[in-house]
């Protein structure tokens, strides 16, 4: 099945530039709403102590306009020199006092002034810097769609050069945007689901975990896995997994990744039912609680994998290195062991019912105690 060039399903994928988050309208003119209010309050805040410096000044005012009269109507034999003196002593106080207020008044005026304009342009910028800020987040965010646009194109080229542009394309928006992280996982997985050879109905029989070597050699395998489907299982494996969704899975289900390289990959939780992982390198990979039903991984390299609470039922395991691998909890009901290595394999609490090609001298090798259920005839020949 071919990756079809489309226009409309990228729209699954990703929101159109319509959609593009703007700047609201009110947030365009908010600097010519918001800075006249700022400065009338500024002019009624500097209005209102110009106002009771004012009243301080008319107070002198009033005080000095009473002592000149009193100084005025004393009679000049009437009253000591001392006495005199000390009232224009107090004029010239209250003289000080007053021409003191006023200059605080001017020095208010101009530094009010001056702060009002000084936290005008402060607004401004400030208002202005917002609406850049906006700006470069819309500017991203069209240029993040442009890009996604032009991946998911060059995933339907022909040119395998092109293909790899592509994949690496949206791992490194997947780098830059964790909004953007888990849906190219889902783009990168349906090329591998859409590009990867499908199993045909006589190789599925491969997966019918039997144990007849001669109908195996009959069997045709699938082709190794092509390079683009290697680079996004190299991309995946080395994703950032804190980004991923915890609702959903990686779905890779029914793909052939025969001879791929996933050493370390984490893969917890994933669906990869009937998945084609013959002869591929799984070394310390994480499958916990990994849905691998009907997988076909026969001959391939689970060292030290962590399969705890796997569901491998009807897996092929034939001839599968599962030495110190972790197969706690897992279900491998009718899963086929034949040749398996499982030394030093954990198979406590292991389901292994109906398991086919599982000798005792397999398990004399692996860790399982009597919570490991194993099938009826190695539980025929341990009694």
């Amino acid at each position: 099945m071919t990756f079809k060039r489309k226009t409309q399903p990228m729209h699954q994928f990703h929101s159109s530039q319509d959609d593009l988050p703007s700047v609201p309208l009110g947030r365009a003119t908010s600097v010519s709403a918001r800075l006249p209010l700022f400065i009338l309050c500024c002019s009624l805040a500097i209005g209102a102590i110009w106002f009771g410096q004012q009243t301080s000044v008319r107070q002198l005012d009033w005080k000095i306009r009473q002592l000149n009269q009193r100084i005025t109507k004393l009679p000049a034999k009437s009253i000591a020199p001392a006495d005199r003196l000390s009232l224009e002593k107090e004029q010239i106080s209250l003289e000080r006092d007053r021409i003191n207020t006023q200059n605080g008044i001017y020095n208010l005026l101009f530094q009010g002034l001056g702060a009002t304009i000084l936290g005008g342009f402060m607004y401004t910028g400030w208002q202005y810097l917002r609406r850049n800020e906006d700006q470069v987040q819309n500017a991203n965010a069209h240029l993040i769609t442009t890009r996604f646009s032009q991946a998911i194109t060059h995933l339907a080229s022909d040119k395998i050069a092109v293909r790899l542009g592509g994949i690496y394309t949206l791992e490194r928006l997947a780098q830059e945007s964790p909004a953007e992280h888990w849906m190219a996982i889902e783009v990168l997985t349906a090329f591998v689901r859409e590009h990867s050879a499908r199993q045909t109905a006589q190789s599925q029989q491969l997966l019918l975990n039997t144990a007849d070597p001669k109908l195996d050699r009959k069997l045709p395998r699938l082709p190794r896995i092509p390079t683009d489907i290697q680079a996004v299982m190299t991309v995946l494996a080395r994703r950032d997994v804190t980004r991923d969704r915890q609702d959903r899975a990686i779905e890779l289900k029914e793909s052939n990744l025969r001879a791929a390289d996933l050493n370390g990959v984490e893969l917890e939780g994933a669906d990869l039912w009937k998945v084609n992982l013959r002869e591929a390198q799984l070394w310390q990979a994480k499958l916990a609680g990994a849905f691998l039903g009907r997988a076909n991984l026969s001959e391939a390299s689970l060292w030290k994998a962590d399969l705890a609470g796997a569901y491998l039922w009807k897996a092929n395991l034939a001839g599968a290195n599962l030495s110190e691998a972790n197969l706690e909890q897992a279900n491998l009901e009718g899963s086929n062991l034949k040749g398996a290595n499982l030394q030093q394999a954990n198979l406590i609490n292991t389901d292994l019912r109906k398991a086919i090609g599982l000798t005792h001298q397999q398990l004399s090798t692996a860790i399982y105690d009597e919570t490991t259920q194993l099938p009826d005839y190695l539980q025929f020949m341990s009694s």
